[in-house]
């Protein structure tokens, strides 16, 4: 269940960056580099690392599928410059499991937790019927 949360939240900010890098506007384009760097590829280290949660094929084929998103990139007319984007790039696609994640997890308090504990296993719930 945990694997499942943890992938739907890595597509949604996988969508939301995506939508960002096709913008017409160079200034959104620039928030979806910052937002894949600061929490796309951390969570990509997470999502394929050996921690408590081992990864399964699910967790690959994610990783997979936005490696593959983020490749096509490349192909398409972007307006930031091509060097900046190959270097966005190389960063995501050499995405080490291994690494130490240097940005420390968000804090929030119990009450906001069991909120959004309740709101998941609802969502879970919704998405089976």
């Amino acid at each position: 269940m945990l694997g499942r949360y943890c992938r739907i939240s890595i597509t949604r900010v996988h969508e939301e960056v995506m939508l960002k890098m096709q913008s017409p506007n160079e200034e959104d384009v620039y928030k979806g580099l910052k937002l894949m760097r600061k929490k796309l590829i951390p969570c990509i280290s997470l999502l394929l690392g050996d921690g408590r949660r081992g990864k399964c094929d699910q967790d690959l084929q994610l990783a997979d599928s936005i490696r593959g998103d983020w490749c096509s990139l490349l192909e398409q007319s972007v307006v930031v410059p091509r060097d900046t984007l190959s270097t966005a790039l190389t960063d995501f696609l050499e995405t080490n499991p291994n690494a130490k994640i240097k940005q420390r997890p968000p804090v929030t308090k119990l009450s906001n937790l069991c909120q959004r504990f309740e709101q998941v296993m609802f969502s879970f719930l919704d998405a089976e019927n």
